[in-house]
């Protein structure tokens, strides 16, 4: 199979998934918000930043906004400037890369404030998020942000290099990805709160494995068209 079938493949596959109520593996108390915005019958606005790199994080975001703004795309916009936003709830939703964020997702974070009554995370994974949480939890805190809500949604894991498309686009059905997003969209708009347990800090997690960059290489096959460069974050 081609590169550019297999991800032809996964795109068909992500578009035909079916809904489930699977897992999430975070560790967290489920209990109402606050003060929620949802008994004074107010209509509520939201604003969803997103970080995708193949399409799974933008699929995701899309139901829990009908416009996501792209975090690469404001990065850009914005350059070196700090910024704001403010709604009634804010969310971020990105891929897990070794237990954390990407870096642009990082930075993004560290240069923005939020002004919300409610803050949420969607964390997206194709093998384990442990300590990814705990690490969107951190760097939250240390921008002065308490998220209210995190959570976790398993789906297709592609990164090429280090999985077999075929035998992931054979198992993905069993993750259920539309059920996990059903189940997380209604704790959303009932403002659910997750408290997480006491559990250790992890300050300083895994990282990229820097070998890997060597599995990623340019062929003779390149025809320069330069898509891959305006696509990729």
């Amino acid at each position: 199979m081609t590169r550019r079938s297999a991800l032809k493949r996964i795109v068909v596959t992500l578009t035909s998934l079916m809904l489930s109520p699977l897992m999430p593996s975070c560790i967290f108390d489920r209990q109402p918000k606050k003060d929620s915005k949802i008994m004074e019958g107010k209509k509520r606005t939201r604003q969803v930043f997103y970080f995708t790199a193949t399409g799974n994080d933008l699929y995701v975001a899309k139901h829990f906004s009908g416009k996501p703004l792209s975090i690469p795309q404001l990065m850009k916009e914005y350059g070196h400037n700090p910024m704001h936003f403010e709604a009634d709830e804010i969310g971020i939703v990105y891929p897990i890369y070794w237990q954390k964020p990407p870096v642009m997702v990082q930075e993004f974070i560290r240069k923005s404030t939020f002004n919300c009554d409610y803050f949420f995370g969607i964390l997206t994974y194709g093998c384990n998020c442990d300590d990814a949480p705990k690490h969107f939890e951190n760097l939250c805190k240390k921008s002065n942000i308490s998220p209210d809500y995190v959570n976790a949604i398993i789906m297709l894991d592609n990164w090429l290099p280090g999985f077999d498309v075929n035998r992931q686009i054979s198992i993905d059905p069993a993750k259920h990805v539309d059920e996990q997003i059903a189940r997380i969209v209604k704790d959303l708009d009932e403002q659910v709160v997750f408290t997480r347990h006491s559990v250790p800090n992890f300050e300083h997690g895994p990282h990229f494995p820097v070998e890997a960059r060597d599995q990623f290489t340019i062929t003779d096959a390149c025809i320069g068209c330069g898509i891959c460069t305006k696509v990729c974050p």
